[in-house]
Formats: structure tokens, C-alpha cells, sequence
């Protein structure tokens, strides 16, 4: 047989502002060996060749160029943000995969879900922030794409095809147990480093929507869970809030103190 190019593949689904990038960091902290991470791919085309290069990464740092053909390594680590599901994952994709990645002895697909209070009230600190702002359109978009991804969550739709491995945020923040059960599913050591680091992507790599590197070394320090109350009182933010996104929302959180005068 032959041996796989890629000894383990994570690929990685999340809305913008889900608090995956700081997942991301920490994977790449824990992960042993020499890899890639492919930031921000394309749906339905080479990962290598649609990812945006200024934020994709070889480790370590000269181990090879992303630009020639791919070559064996410990890790290949790639994502897809505000994506529709079934084009991540299609069928489409498998047929392709090989080819455009080499083969991989183990894969696992991700899905990072953050609790869309907080994830929604970051994109709108984004969009109304100074520093290449979004739409509010690409705002209620997210909203409607969280309750996709929710469902795919909650196990009501199947896309995820590689050992499917939802990855809620809010319990990767609160629990080092959560985060050691993650790298022992996906089979890494566990060490913890890169908690608290502030993960340096995002537009023009400011870091958090917030606080920026602010709290870089003390990530574990800032109010992710509270983000909600910067906008609780903004109509354009409540009318987000339809009874879908919330029964979605406590199903898988539960109640989240502060949050229920927010509801439509």
C-alpha cells in the first residue's frame, strides 16, 4: 500500500468571527511534526490554489513552498468560513481530493460553532467598526447560514463526511477537559499551548473585533461570552433573533444569562 501523503487531514467549517481561528491556532500548536494550514479555501476548487495566501502557512517556517506540488507531512489543516455546507462538503470534492491533495491516512471534518449572541454581535462590531468593514447584508447572511450549521450540529442533517466533529466554542473557551477530549479524538498530544494566544488572522490580521492583541497571552482573560451586551439594545441586532435561531441556540448552549430580553 501505498503510504498517505498526508499522515492527518482536518478540514474546518465556521462563520466568521466563531472564535475558529483561535481553534486554528491552538491545533497548530499541538500538532507535532511538519504541516500546512490553507486559510480561508474555496468551495470546489484545489484548496492549495483558492486559499488566501497571506494568512496560509508552512510549518516549520521554510519546510517547503505551498506553491509546489504537494509533498508528505504530519498535518495538512485547512478551512472554509461563511460557506454553504453542502458545497464544502461535496461529493464533487472527494472526486477530486487526491489529486488536488494527496491522499490522507486520517481524516476529520470540523464544524466550530459559537453561540450566534456573541458570534453575531462580533460581526456587527466588525461591520460598524473602522477597519475594512462588512456589510450588514453579509451580517443577517451569517445569521441564517448559524442556523445551517446548527442543525448540522444538532445531527439533523448529515454533511460533514470524515469522522464529523462539531466543535462548540463556548465550551472550548470554559474547559481545558473539553479541549483535551478534542485533540484525543483527533489522536495529537495534548499540551494546551496556544490558548491563550490571540490568533493573528482576521482583516488586515487585527485579531479579536474587540480588544485586537490586547490580550495576546491572556486570551483566556477576555469577555468572548459577553459580547452580546455591547449591542443588546441595537434593533438592527434583535431583529437577528428570530424563535428558529433561539430554540437552535438553548438546544445546543442551553440558557445564556442576559440573553432572553434580546429575543424578537
Amino acid at each position: 500500500m501505498t503510504p498517505a501523503l498526508n499522515t492527518l487531514e482536518i478540514r474546518l467549517a465556521a462563520l466568521r468571527r466563531s472564535g475558529s481561528h483561535a481553534v486554528v491556532h491552538w491545533l497548530l500548536a499541538q500538532l507535532p511534526g511538519r504541516g500546512v494550514f490553507l486559510n480561508s479555501c474555496k468551495p470546489g476548487e484545489n484548496p492549495y490554489a483558492s486559499c488566501y495566501r497571506g494568512d496560509s502557512v508552512a510549518r516549520p517556517d521554510g519546510a517547503f513552498d505551498l506553491d509546489g506540488p504537494p509533498v508528505d507531512k504530519d498535518y495538512l489543516l485547512y478551512n472554509y468560513e461563511d460557506r454553504e455546507l453542502p458545497a464544502v462538503f461535496a461529493e464533487a470534492f472527494e472526486a477530486e481530493h487526491d489529486r488536488w491533495l494527496g491522499s490522507s491516512g486520517r481524516r476529520f471534518d470540523l464544524l466550530v460553532l459559537r453561540d450566534p449572541w456573541n458570534n453575531l454581535a462580533s460581526l456587527l462590531r466588525w461591520a460598524r467598526g473602522a477597519v475594512h468593514p462588512i456589510s450588514l447584508d453579509s451580517v443577517a447572511k451569517a445569521a441564517r447560514l448559524w442556523k445551517v450549521y446548527a442543525r448540522e450540529v444538532l445531527g439533523e442533517t448529515r454533511y460533514l463526511r470524515h469522522t464529523p466533529t462539531p466543535v462548540l466554542y463556548n465550551r472550548w473557551v470554559a474547559e481545558p477537559a473539553y479541549r483535551a477530549e478534542l485533540a484525543g479524538r483527533l489522536g495529537i498530544p495534548f499540551s494546551d499551548a496556544g490558548r491563550d494566544a490571540v490568533a493573528p488572522w482576521g482583516p488586515a490580521t487585527w485579531g479579536d473585533s474587540f480588544d485586537g492583541f490586547a490580550y495576546d497571552g491572556r486570551a483566556g482573560e477576555m469577555p468572548v461570552l459577553e459580547r452580546f451586551r455591547w449591542c443588546a439594545d441595537d434593533p438592527f441586532y434583535r431583529d437577528l433573533f428570530d424563535r428558529e435561531i433561539c430554540d437552535l441556540a438553548e438546544r445546543i448552549f442551553g440558557p445564556i444569562p442576559g440573553t432572553a430580553e434580546i429575543r424578537a
